[in-house]
Parts: structure tokens; C-alpha cells; sequence
């Protein structure tokens, strides 16, 4: 009996060790910035420019815009996933920029050359900087911008669909909540206890007028392709859902998403 309590101990001492662990790095878990960003150049996007912006908390922030399609054609305003930098978003900008699009990537705080750490409610400072920047400093009308959410950026762009509604949010590998995803990977920890950065899409995107595009690869395996049909289900009207078969959470052919988008606007 006296080795049953200690084993019962020793167990009870490590869950609450891990689950400390958990709740101590939970940001260095989900947020996997590379800090060393080249210019635009580099990645093959020519005409692309470099941007300073400064956040109302006095963050220096890096974007790339790029809008020499005129002020007629819509803008994508890409917010990126939780790894790594713009650089390695290059490929889709390309694609976005040759189906006639302008661009706008903003860099999250801590990712790339940009500023600060990141967290929920400083990613969603530095979505609206880059909004605010569009709308205010360029005079683009919210009805020629498209915003662009990439996994983690899903969240993102839904936030900012409530607070500033576009003509067309597009979600590739979209997530329900943070939560959600913490209960499926680690479901011997109280996620909705713990977790800090909740990005809760399912909470909000019922709430969203703006047309919906849904992109998810049926072999995702880092954010189920059921995340993505359960918002497509909460979504209101005009919405579109599009799975694609031998995709995972990053292997979306660029030209067909830009050729999708295209299509899909061409039916609003």
C-alpha cells in the first residue's frame, strides 16, 4: 500500500510538472518565429516594398506591400501562420501578385525583422496597424481589401473581419480555437484552464457578414480538416468550401489558391 502511495505521488508530482511546463513556454510552444528576414528581392518578388510601421504600443513592425496593380484591383492582406517569416511566403505572393492582385504581408511582432514578443492581443495590434495603414495612409477602400488568414493568421483575420469588415476573408487550414487544438494534442491538460493566446474563431466567425472562402487539405494532420468544416457549418452566407485531396497543412499549390480566389469573386 505504502508503494502504491508513493507511485500515486510520483505520478500526481510529474502531471503537475508538465502541466507547469506547458503553462510556463505555452508561447514558445505556439509561436515559432525566424528572426532573420532578407528583403523582398531575395525571395524572387520584385517590386515588392519594404515597410516600417509603428503599433499604437510603439512597436516598429516589417510588412511588404506591393501595389503596382492599381488601386482599382483588390488587396490581399496576409496574415502568416505561427513558424517562421514572410520569406517563406514568397511563393504565394508571387502567385497572388501574377493573377492581378496587390499585396500586404504583415510581419507579427518577434517574427522576421520585426519588434517586440508575440502574443494574441499584440498580433491582433499589429493586424489593425497594417489595416490602418491601408485604409488610412493609402485611402483603399475596406470593399477592394481581402484578408488572408494562414492557419495560425485564420484567427487573425477573423478578429479583423469583425473589427474592420473586408469584401472576402479567405482561411486556409483554419482552426476552431487554440483550445480546441491544445485538447486534441494534449488532452490530459486543462487547455481551457491554462492557455493564455485562445484565438477563438468558432466564437466569432457566426458573427462575420463578409463572404467566406475556406481552404483545407484533407491530410492535414496539424489542424484536422473537421476545424475547417465546422467553421464553414458556424459561417453565414455567401461562403465557400474547398478540400483538397493529398494536401496537408502546407502543400497548397499557390496558383491554384489564387486562381480560386479569382474564381470565387467573379460569383459575388
Amino acid at each position: 500500500m505504502e508503494n502504491l502511495f508513493i507511485v500515486t505521488g510520483i505520478i500526481i508530482i510529474a502531471y503537475l510538472l508538465v502541466a507547469l511546463y506547458l503553462y510556463l513556454f505555452q508561447r514558445k510552444i505556439l509561436y515559432l518565429p525566424d528572426k532573420k528576414l532578407d528583403p523582398p528581392k531575395d525571395y524572387g518578388l520584385q517590386g515588392v516594398k519594404t515597410l516600417k510601421l509603428t503599433t499604437k504600443d510603439n512597436i516598429t513592425l516589417t510588412a511588404w506591400h506591393y501595389d503596382a496593380c492599381g488601386p482599382e484591383q483588390h488587396t490581399i492582406v496576409y496574415f502568416h501562420g505561427n513558424a517562421a517569416h514572410l520569406g517563406d511566403r514568397a511563393y504565394k505572393f508571387k502567385a497572388f501578385i501574377e493573377k492581378g492582385f496587390n499585396v500586404m504581408a504583415i510581419s507579427y511582432r518577434g517574427y522576421g525583422t520585426s519588434q517586440g514578443e508575440p502574443t494574441e492581443e499584440g498580433i491582433y495590434t499589429d493586424a489593425r496597424t497594417a489595416i490602418d495603414y491601408l485604409t488610412t495612409t493609402k485611402h483603399i477602400p475596406s470593399q477592394r481589401l481581402i484578408y488572408y488568414g494562414e492557419s495560425l493568421g485564420s484567427g487573425v483575420a477573423t478578429q479583423m473581419a469583425l473589427e474592420h469588415p473586408p469584401y472576402l476573408v479567405v482561411l486556409e487550414a483554419p482552426y476552431t480555437s487554440i483550445v480546441n487544438i491544445a485538447k486534441e494534442k494534449y488532452p490530459f491538460i486543462p487547455a481551457s484552464l491554462l492557455l493564455k493566446d485562445r484565438f477563438e474563431t468558432d466564437k466569432k466567425i457566426g458573427h462575420i457578414k463578409t463572404a467566406l472562402l475556406i481552404f483545407h487539405g484533407l491530410e492535414d494532420n496539424v489542424i484536422p480538416p473537421k476545424h475547417g468544416t465546422s467553421l464553414f457549418e458556424i459561417a453565414n452566407h455567401p461562403k465557400h468550401l474547398i478540400l483538397k485531396d493529398t494536401v496537408d497543412h502546407t502543400s497548397f499549390n499557390a496558383d491554384e489558391l489564387a486562381f480560386e480566389i479569382e474564381n470565387f469573386l467573379s460569383k459575388l
